[in-house]
């Protein structure tokens, strides 16, 4: 169980994190991933703990093969069995990918747990990111 775990503590002013998310895995290992929203990077970052508390180090990063997209507000599902026709032991990420035209809820799955990822599945489509009540991103 997980009590008061930061997860990251950024080391200056040059990060700016938001929407961090952990997943658990068995053995207490514990897998991490969150927005640096100063990043114009296409890539989200996947971090690991094999030691819960002490000690983070990269693990691998889910990237997208068209630039000017960005991946953001992600959530990590580790599924241990099989769901319907494919293998246990499938890490989900499930992230908002937006651009200046979209937004969209998208899957990505490994099975290296966390090392390198590929699309599964588009759920939702939108519109252009936007707040103001009434329009329609995603």
């Amino acid at each position: 169980m997980l009590t008061n775990t930061t997860v990251n503590q950024p080391v200056s002013n040059a990060s700016s994190v938001s929407y961090a998310r952990t997943e658990s895995l068995p053995y207490n290992s514990l897998l991490a991933a969150w927005n640096d929203l100063r990043s114009t990077n296409h890539t989200t970052p996947i971090y690991r703990s094999d030691n819960i508390r002490e000690t983070r180090h990269p693990r691998g990063s889910c990237r997208l093969d068209n630039a000017g997209r960005r991946l953001v507000q992600p959530h990590l599902l580790h599924l241990h069995e099989a769901c319907g026709d494919k293998e246990g032991d499938v890490l989900l990420l499930s992230v908002n990918v937006v651009d200046n035209r979209r937004t969209n809820i998208e899957v990505y799955a490994s099975w290296p747990q966390g090392k390198t990822f590929r699309f599964v599945s588009r759920v939702a489509e939108g519109g252009r990111a936007n707040t103001t009540n009434g329009t329609i991103p995603v």
